[in-house]
């Protein structure tokens, strides 16, 4: 509910301040009924209903879309039983608690986090493992969540978790068949293979807030940017190899040490030649 329910050529109307029967078909209406149903028979042993807010909703090059997210954020007034102004619901919903506000994980606080989407609507796996976390916040409050990395662009790309099977562009079908065991555990951002061509010196960045290895896996017998050529850079060669449906990378590594703005050249920037646009996997140090 609220995400789907935004779509369309007629939304469904969030019914705050609605009252009785004009409460009939609304948001509110449908979430309250939702919440009666699992407080009473068969649903004997519930003790609580949480309600998290609606998560936002984006374009599919990654940037907010504006007029669903209007919808949105009204439906989270229904949930929150207040407006922007704290004008309070006079028939807010009832039988329920509050749970995470994924809304503002996802896009408050200044930072579009669309890079923890699959695409313009749903979470991808790391962006639910994310939510797991956020979960257990509202109801522990534990405040623990799982490192990931701020602010990336381009802001199509994605940070996700990735295993051999899964495909690793976000616009391609190739697809990882083996993947060295030092890379377990990390986060892969994913490219677009159309992008092997951009010669940009500073084309993507990313920033972090603790100490990290970054690996950066390139075209096999390609010849390497200055950026990550060992020979004038800080990486170093690994020797290791993340072989692919569609050929071989080799993978280099450079340690970052604290909070850092990391940026990135394009493929074919300072003489680059792979054929195929790198790959990018960091791991908390």
């Amino acid at each position: 509910m609220g995400t789907n329910d935004s779509g369309g050529t007629l939304p469904v109307l969030p019914g705050f301040n609605c009252t009785g029967t004009d409460c009939d078909g609304t948001f509110k209406g449908n979430l309250q009924a939702l919440i009666d149903t699992l407080l009473t028979s068969p649903f004997s042993a519930v003790q609580q209903v949480y309600v998290a807010l609606v998560p936002p909703i984006f374009n599919i090059d990654g940037t907010p879309n504006a007029s669903r997210n209007l919808i949105v954020q009204d439906y989270n007034r229904v949930v929150r039983g207040v407006d922007g102004s704290d004008n309070a619901d006079v028939n807010p919903l009832t039988g329920h608690l509050i749970g995470p506000d994924f809304f503002e994980f996802f896009l408050g606080s200044g930072e579009n986090r669309s890079s923890l989407f699959d695409d313009t609507l749903h979470p991808n796996s790391f962006g639910h493992y994310i939510i797991a976390y956020l979960w257990h916040v509202s109801l522990t409050g534990d405040p623990t969540i799982p490192f990931f990395i701020s602010g990336l662009t381009p802001l199509n790309y994605k940070q996700n978790l990735l295993s051999v099977g899964n495909q690793y562009y976000i616009d391609e079908q190739f697809e990882l068949t083996t993947i060295p065991a030092m890379l377990a555990g990390g986060i892969w951002i994913m490219t677009s293979n159309i992008d092997r061509f951009n010669a940009d010196p500073t084309f993507l960045s990313f920033s972090v807030d603790r100490d990290i290895k970054v690996y950066v896996a390139y075209a096999s017998s390609s010849t390497l940017p200055t950026w990550l050529d060992p020979s004038s850079s800080s990486f170093i060669d690994t020797g290791e190899v993340i072989t692919t449906s569609n050929g071989s990378y080799s993978v280099y590594s450079q340690d970052y040490v604290g909070s850092a703005l990391i940026e990135f050249g394009g493929n074919m920037s300072s003489g680059g030649t792979g054929a195929s646009n790198y790959i990018i996997i960091v791991k908390e140090n």
